[in-house]
């Protein structure tokens, strides 16, 4: 009886088809160039179909200017988990979020700390010398450096949504209009400021502007007043000499010269507004379906859709370059960069009789491969790819590269088809 053998079959692209029969085959290469992909009896099949390729997430281009506003890319910060807020802050970027506080030098090459958090966190502040991080059900976590963190325990029970170095002291608001006060992190210091939940804000002069859902509270430390005229506040942001509010429809922006005076601006754009902050250079507002608005006076504003449905729930900048964190885990980058090289998938020689082998590459130097076999997009959480392997079924697969500073590549795609022969007599 004949010693069995494969027949490797890979397709590319579709829906043109290129037959390709490689390894230990007893045919001349006369005879495989005549071969047809009908499977000879006698021997198993092993397809390799590569399936046409997403198109890369970035750099994504929302319009036909060229402006710093303009060219956006999705960037590999090596997590998965939902971010909640993003500062400026000690000349670095600083995104937090589900159990994790990262920082970015230039919004694209991002590392979490060595410690492990098992808060979700919201805001952040600093008085130079202590940064304190604050979120859900109370959290706060305390660091010199930004590196190493020390999770705290706190009598707070509800949400804190914003935390500032206001007046000496940290201040950390949140939910049902509660102001706690601190000056090391560790005891707090409870005043009741107003009658809603509070949620993002800015220092303008020598008050805080807190957005509080319902308009805005506006204190010293001591005592507070409340601007009811704008409803559905979210966040607010302040130049030095403008105040920008913004919230949810039907009015998403408002300006004020002197956060008593209020006036609506037309933002050219219906959809709701979570966050506000001012760069050094411009406004930039940000909320439902990615999108972001940009305007140098508050009056005057630019329209983009980042063409993500995800949320962006915080945005922040230092002159030109902006950081955008969304409700899935995505961190935006209006700096321009260059994409990791999408993986190839390929069939590998394995030993006579055995499934055949695949094998994985990637172009970009240093680059790490992360594969999915339940057809699922891979992320650096997924399996890394070390060397060929074998799949045990037929199976789709996935593969993805990653490298710091880079954007992250394209998916590969490919459906991996073991069909066996029927056995000889």
């Amino acid at each position: 009886m004949k010693a069995p053998s494969y027949t490797f079959r890979l397709i590319w692209p579709v829906p043109a088809l290129v037959s390709i029969f490689l390894a230990n085959l007893p045919l001349s290469a006369d005879e495989i160039g005549a071969a047809t992909p009908a499977i000879t009896p006698n021997y198993t099949s092993a397809s390799l179909v590569l399936l046409d390729p997403p198109a890369l997430p970035a750099p994504v281009i929302t319009s036909g200017n060229s402006g710093p506003m303009d060219r956006w890319t999705l960037v590999n910060s090596g997590e998965t988990t939902n971010f909640y807020g993003v500062r400026w802050i000690a000349n670095q970027f600083v995104a937090l979020g589900q159990h994790n506080i990262m920082t970015s030098p230039d919004g694209v090459t991002w590392k979490s700390p060595g410690a492990s958090l098992t808060d979700t966190f919201y805001d952040i502040a600093t008085n130079g010398k202590l940064f304190i991080a604050v979120g859900d059900k109370g959290g706060v976590a305390t660091s010199p450096d930004l590196k190493n963190w020390t999770s705290q325990t706190s009598s707070i029970a509800g949400r804190l949504f914003g935390i500032f170095w206001f007046n000496g002291r940290f201040l950390a608001t949140g939910e049902s209009g509660i102001a706690y006060a601190s000056s090391d992190g560790l005891t707090w210091l409870a005043s009741k400021l107003a009658s809603n939940n509070f949620h993002h804000g800015t220092i303008a002069g020598s008050n805080l502007v807190i957005a509080d859902g319902q308009g805005l509270t506006i204190t010293d430390g001591t005592s507070s007043s409340h601007i009811s005229k704008i409803d559905r506040m979210l966040d607010v942001a302040y130049n030095g000499n403008l105040l920008v509010a913004v919230g949810s429809a039907p009015d998403t922006v408002w300006i004020s010269l002197d956060g008593l005076n209020w006036q609506k601006s037309n933002p050219g754009s219906t959809e709701g507004l979570a966050t506000v902050a001012w760069t050094g250079t411009q406004f930039v507002a940000a909320g439902s379906n990615t999108t972001v608005l940009s305007s140098t006076d508050g009056k005057m504003w630019s329209v983009r859709s980042l063409g993500n449905k995800a949320n962006i729930y915080a945005v922040a900048g230092h002159g030109d370059t902006v950081v955008a964190v969304t409700s899935s885990g995505e961190i935006f980058t209006n700096q321009s960069v260059a994409a990791v090289t999408a993986p190839e998938i390929s069939f590998a020689p394995g030993p006579a009789g055995s499934v055949p082998q695949l094998e994985i590459k990637c172009a970009t130097a240093g680059a790490k491969i992360f594969l999915s076999e339940d057809g699922k997009d891979p992320s650096m959480q997924a399996t890394p790819y070390a060397a060929p392997f074998s799949p045990a079924q037929s199976e789709t697969i996935k593969v993805r590269a990653y490298k710091d500073g880079l954007a992250q590549s394209a998916i590969t795609s490919a459906n991996f088809i073991i069909t066996p022969s029927k056995t000889p007599p």
